[in-house]
């Protein structure tokens, strides 16, 4: 990164170049990634001053990637960056700003962060806040960018147990996950080959009501995707006046699967892991006490903040 940051405040300097680092990272990989993987490259291409790398008492995280959490926040408020559950997505708004640069991406998304305020002053009470003034990381932002982390963590958490189980182990979570969302389990393939189908589901106990629900399921890391290829062959397998298919994997899909899963004329549900986790937090409390042994999770709660 070829750019003269020596003029910035160092909590600015440090925001521009991890903002701009970690944009390029998302640019260069389609746009979306996990954010484990973002902070991940960052490391290796950042050249940290001695001061990023020490830790704040508050929370004991790295001073540059704290200040880079918070940054992000002005990001999403000015809609250049989406987070859904340690999935980090750029918008077409966000590649723009690549080309302008790191100064004037950290001074844009600072501006952004304070229009918004000032509309969500307005739009609350009929009042407008007081301009914002740039300042260092306040206990506050440290908090706010701790919790980010903390979540984020949580879903990493959960998706390192799934890439350490086993495939079998991981459909039989499957299959539970899909009893607590109301679904009968009429098939479940034994370990080995399975033909294609991995479970099949009817929505009544009798399976008179259509369409029949076929599931392949595939427990994958978070790098390695599920390509269009896999999705094509579970659609081969779909009648389409008896079935709909779903696709559920520890990992993730690459976009051309997920186009034609959008496309298919036989409806194809994808269920990747930040779906997945999603879905097993929401229906935990439908789930037998015995069967919540096989991931049980636990939820913990922080004073939040009112943005």
């Amino acid at each position: 990164m070829n750019y003269d940051l020596s003029n910035l405040a160092d909590s600015k300097r440090s925001a521009a170049k991890s903002l701009y680092t970690a944009f390029e990272i998302l640019n260069e990989n389609g746009g979306e990634l996990p954010r484990k993987q973002i902070i991940e490259e960052m490391s290796k291409r950042i050249d940290f001053e001695p001061w990023e790398t020490e830790r704040y008492e508050s929370n004991g995280q790295l001073k540059w990637l704290t200040i880079f959490l918070f940054y992000t926040v002005n990001c999403i408020k000015a809609g250049w960056l989406v987070k859904n559950k340690g999935i980090w997505f750029l918008t077409e708004e966000g590649k723009e700003l690549i080309k302008l640069g790191p100064i004037v991406l950290v001074e844009e998304s600072s501006k952004a962060y304070k229009q918004w305020k000032i509309t969500e002053g307005q739009n609350s009470n009929g009042k407008t806040e007081p301009e914002i003034k740039d300042i260092d990381i306040s206990d506050e932002q440290v908090q706010q960018a701790t919790l980010d982390e903390l979540e984020a963590q949580a879903n990493e958490g959960i998706g390192k147990y799934l890439e350490s189980i086993s495939p079998y182990k991981f459909q039989e979570l499957c299959s539970t996950l899909l009893q607590a969302m109301g679904y009968y389990i009429d098939f479940e393939a034994p370990p080995g080959k399975d033909g294609g189908v991995d479970i099949i589901a009817f929505k009544d106990s009798l399976g008179f009501e259509k369409p029949r629900i076929k599931v392949q399921v595939k427990n994958y890391n978070e790098k390695n995707k599920i390509d269009v290829k896999a999705v094509r062959e579970l659609r081969g397998i779909l009648n389409p006046t008896e079935h709909v298919g779903i696709f559920i994997t520890s990992g993730y899909f690459t976009k051309d699967a997920a186009d034609f899963a959008r496309h298919s004329d036989i409806h194809i549900k994808l269920i990747d892991r930040t779906s997945f986790i999603s879905l097993w937090i929401e229906n935990y409390s439908k789930i037998s006490d015995e069967n919540k042994k096989l991931m049980p999770i636990h939820p913990i709660y922080f004073l939040g903040s009112t943005d």
